[in-house]
């Protein structure tokens, strides 16, 4: 099944590499970074801040209860009653925000296939997932390239997914297609 499946997406892109022209396939490749562009073509990206550590802890500070800094880019607190760690890697920059949720060996394979649907259609930006036999809700991304919004954003939603775990498995914004209970 797997393979019938990646080879229905292989053909089409198969079909579709002769289309491309050296200058397209390049771009496709290769996409500009912002900072290029807004080299060439100031119009194509908004001039942004990068996010810091700083700036996170500076949020962290204000929204969430029972903050403690473990070391230079790690943090374990609360938010919206629910127990979070947040860890950093300026060297890959990278953020995880992350809250356990229940030990893998507990769940039922209905909720299993919940968390999966969830993943495509209720969690968002936030995602549940498992790690070391533990159920997590998470969210991963880039560090530089995070605004306020969305980290303030990514705290909601992960915390909504540890409340909603059982019940509507919703990182609380919209849902994407249909759901079936």
């Amino acid at each position: 099944m797997q393979n019938r499946t990646l080879g229905a997406i292989a053909l089409p892109l198969l079909l579709l590499a002769p289309m491309l022209t050296s200058c397209t396939a390049s771009r496709f490749l290769n996409p500009p970074t912002p900072n290029a562009s807004a080299a060439t073509n100031s119009s194509s990206f908004p001039a942004t801040r990068s996010m810091t550590v700083e700036a996170l802890e500076s949020i962290l500070k204000e929204n969430a209860t029972n903050l403690e800094k473990r070391n230079n880019q790690q943090w374990v607190f609360e938010y919206d009653g629910v127990p979070l760690l947040l860890m950093t890697n300026t060297e890959f920059d990278r953020i995880r925000l992350l809250s356990p949720i229940i030990e893998d060996a507990e769940i039922a394979e209905v909720e299993r296939q919940a968390m999966l649907q969830a993943n495509f259609h209720t969690a968002l930006d936030a995602r549940y997932a498992i790690s070391n036999g533990v159920v997590f809700a998470v969210y991963l991304h880039p560090l530089s390239s995070l605004h306020e919004n969305d980290f303030r954003a990514a705290l909601i939603q992960v915390s909504q997914l540890v409340k909603n775990f059982g019940s509507t498995y919703s990182s609380g914004g919209p849902t994407f297609g249909e759901q079936s209970q």
